[in-house]
């Protein structure tokens, strides 16, 4: 997998899992933790994205 390929994975996770809570599903503490490592991991990805010594056509493409 290509890093944008992870990083798409990784959202498709985290809304799946964000609708299982909407639908009534119980989130704990594990839960948020893994949640906030998603997120923080896609922040880091999208950071090093923009620097502009990297090609960012293929993020640029997954982020929209």
């Amino acid at each position: 997998m290509t890093g944008p390929e992870h990083y798409r994975e990784a959202e498709n996770c985290a809304n799946q899992a964000a609708r299982a809570f909407d639908e009534g599903g119980r989130i704990d503490g594990q839960d948020w933790a893994a949640l906030g490592s998603i997120h923080a991991t896609l922040a880091l990805a999208a950071a090093t994205a923009l620097r502009p010594e990297y090609d960012d056509t293929p993020w640029l493409e997954v982020t929209r």
